[in-house]
């Protein structure tokens, strides 16, 4: 019985090993690629916009014309405290709200900050094609199989590990290829 046990589905020793592989492949799925990573390419291109682009014309000095109800502006809940500089998408003007310059970054064209996340993953989507088409029938019939699971699956975790060290706003490029590289090694292992 053990001998057509084994033969059916395989080994116990390689079963957990498949197991394990296959949890870790989901937490990258469900926590960095639908979180995480979005989150940080969103801030940091927010921020890398803010700091270079038109929206720097729009800032405050004093908090004057800002929306506060004194000054009758109608979405106000509170009287103004203070002025933040690059945030939101209007601005009071003390008789209506004027729409901010779109802050927009560069990848593969100019794009708004807040869909740059988007853009990232469609493009690593298409490299993961084009590297599934490339190295597909190598895995598949290749003797070099477990070096490829390997390689990608450790080139896949090296960069994701590698963005912990993105944190500067002008480095929303290196996040980008970062994320390009390790979603391609998620879908390459």
């Amino acid at each position: 019985l053990r001998y057509e046990w084994n033969e059916k589905w395989g080994e116990s020793s390689e079963r957990v090993a498949w197991y394990s592989y296959d949890w870790a492949n989901s937490v990258y799925a469900s926590v960095c690629i639908t979180l995480f990573m979005p989150l940080l390419l969103t801030v940091l291109a927010q921020r890398a916009a803010s700091s270079q682009g038109p929206a720097e014309s729009a800032e405050l000095s004093e908090c004057a014309g800002t929306c506060s109800r004194s000054a009758g502006c109608p979405l106000a809940v509170q009287e103004c405290r203070a002025c933040v500089s690059n945030e939101g998408h209007w601005l009071w003007n003390g008789e209506k709200f004027e729409d901010l310059p779109t802050r927009t970054v560069w990848f593969f064209g100019q794009v708004e900050a807040f869909t740059f996340a988007t853009r990232v993953l469609s493009v690593s989507v298409l490299f993961q094609a084009f590297v599934f088409i490339t190295f597909g029938a190598l895995a598949d019939y290749g003797s070099g199989r477990k070096w490829g699971l390997a390689i990608s699956a450790f080139g896949g975790c090296g960069a994701t590990v590698a963005m912990m060290f993105v944190s500067d706003p002008s480095a929303y490029l290196a996040a980008a290829w970062l994320t390009i590289a390790s979603n391609v090694g998620f879908g390459a292992s």
